[in-house]
């Protein structure tokens, strides 16, 4: 093995290290999106079955679409349509 090959070698294991120690600290301090999936359900909800955290995820929803619904124009104004 030449100088060169042996660099390219050293290289990457270096890397795989640094990699896999990263991964290990991520894992370690809860950096990773698995914490945050697990705290998204609130104590609120706790007790409600998944289709019924849907269901109530719903109307949330639904309420806010319509709190954000425009309101209708108003009439009376101008000229009427014949």
């Amino acid at each position: 093995m030449g100088g060169n090959s042996l660099l390219i070698l050293c290289l990457v294991a270096v890397l795989g290290v640094a990699i896999n120690f990263m991964r290990l600290w991520s894992f370690l301090s809860g950096g990773g999106g698995n914490r945050a999936k697990i705290t998204r359900i609130a104590d609120s909800d706790a007790h409600l079955s998944f289709d019924e955290r849907i269901a109530e995820r719903m109307r949330e929803l639904e309420k806010e679409r319509n709190a954000a619904a425009p309101a209708p124009p108003p009439q009376g104004f101008g000229r009427r349509g014949v």
